[in-house]
């Protein structure tokens, strides 16, 4: 149990991350963004996989509501 906490928790800090660094970035819109976490984090280990997964999820919400409010 301890360890899925652990695996909990890395997930969530690696999400955060990626997702501050990359959605403040200006990047201008999801393609780019899915792009920039291929080409900075994915090849990176010290990343959790599921960290990965669930920031590209927000990202793609994040960039959908930005395509709305622009419309």
């Amino acid at each position: 149990m301890e360890y899925a906490q652990e695996s909990m928790e890395q997930m969530i800090k690696d999400s955060d991350h990626i997702f501050t660094t990359i959605s403040t970035a200006n990047y201008d819109n999801y393609f780019q963004a899915e792009r920039a976490i291929v080409l900075f984090y994915v090849l990176d280990r010290s990343f959790s996989r599921a960290g990965i997964s669930h920031a590209l999820s927000r990202l793609e919400l994040f960039y959908k509501k930005q395509e709305i409010t622009c419309q």
